[in-house]
């Protein structure tokens, strides 16, 4: 067997798309990303051997990475990672879910309070499509879900059960007033 290698291995190749997408963003990414893990996809379905444990996780990466860029990734490379019992890919794909709900949630509550229902919509589904599915309808969630209801009816927040996130809103109208 030949193992020269003439190009660098795919999770190099992800890295660089990484650093790329800190760049320009995720959306001219989307397309060559999901390609590449459709085409990893096609790859493992007709993989046998010992080289198809090393296959897997490499598309469970690549899921993963695709899941940054659009969430609805994730959960295959959960399952991936799954099937070749790689804890450590399992717990990077919902650390990445974690932090995705964790950063879009309090974004919607905001777009939300400023009048921006669209954005607040989309942030807040994110957000709690992010969670675990034993988590989405649990009592601490109720106010996201409340939001992302008045979000979808285009009515403006104000029935949050804290204030904290209309201190937020207030000072994002701040900074946005002086800038």
């Amino acid at each position: 067997m030949n193992t020269t290698r003439f190009a660098p291995p795919p999770s190099a190749v992800m890295s660089v798309t990484v650093n790329v997408d800190d760049i320009v963003g995720p959306k001219p990414l989307v397309g060559a990303a999901d390609a590449q893990r459709e085409a990893l996809l096609h790859i493992l379905r007709e993989a046998r051997g010992a080289h198809r444990d090393a296959l897997c996780a490499v598309a469970s990466e690549a899921s993963r990475f695709t899941g940054w860029l659009n969430i609805r990734f994730l959960n295959e490379a959960v399952g991936l990672a799954d099937d070749v019992e790689d804890s450590a890919l399992v717990a990077q794909a919902y650390n990445l879910k974690g932090n995705i709900a964790w950063m879009s949630l309090p974004i919607g509550h905001v777009n939300l309070n400023l009048g921006r229902h669209r954005s607040a919509a989309e942030h807040l589904r994110t957000g709690l499509d992010s969670l675990p599915p034993e988590h989405r309808y649990a009592l601490w969630t109720r106010e996201a879900r409340d939001a992302l209801e008045e979000a979808e009816n285009g009515k403006q927040g104000g029935s949050w059960g804290s204030t904290g996130w209309r201190v937020v809103a207030l000072v994002v109208r701040g900074v946005a007033a002086r800038a």
